[in-house]
């Protein structure tokens, strides 16, 4: 499924769905309850698991209401816009790798309550990787990683911001800053 120039709503509680492939080019989309799996394992931009942006369009993609984002192992996603995370019991399970900001700026955004967390397969996530890539975890958002970089090739222009008391990230193994480092 490929959203463009327009809006899509997904899910509702107690819905589960499977695709292959989800990507939003432009316009917005919401998983708004229910449970949404991908199975992609393809390494083309095109058809990653997860692709949200990679047009010079504004795209936004939103899971809420208690909404899950699964992904399978060994997926992976690109977030070359915005998304967001936010309320109760929403969660994304993170697929192997997730790249915020490839070749256009990514946003991903945890908030209210939302939650971020590895799949079965453990999760790296990656913001700036040619693109600017900015994190935030903000009022009661909660982010757990198996491992993460923060400007993955040096110079690339990323960020990460926790804000309130009660919003966390737990990196597991290993946290590199400014430049990945075998």
């Amino acid at each position: 499924v490929n959203v463009s120039l327009g809006s899509l709503t997904l899910g509702a509680s107690g819905v589960e769905s499977d695709m292959y492939h989800f990507g939003i080019v432009s316009g917005t989309a919401a998983l708004n309850g229910g449970k949404l799996t991908l199975h992609s394992t393809d390494i083309d931009p095109a058809f990653v698991a997860l692709r949200v942006g990679g047009l010079s369009t504004p795209a936004d993609f939103t899971v809420q209401n208690g909404a899950t984002l699964a992904s399978d192992a060994n997926t992976i996603a690109y977030i070359e816009a915005n998304m967001t995370v936010s309320g109760p019991g929403s969660q994304w399970q993170l697929p192997f790798q997730t790249y915020v900001g490839v070749l256009q700026n990514g946003q991903l955004t945890v908030q209210s309550g939302g939650s971020l967390a590895p799949s079965a397969g453990g999760s790296y996530l990656i913001a700036g990787f040619y693109a600017p890539g900015t994190i935030t975890v903000q009022s009661g958002g909660s982010l757990n990683t198996t491992a993460s970089i923060i400007s993955y090739l040096a110079g690339a222009p990323a960020s990460a911001r926790i804000t309130g008391s009660s919003s966390s990230w737990n990196c597991a193994t290993r946290l590199d800053l400014g430049g990945y480092e075998d």
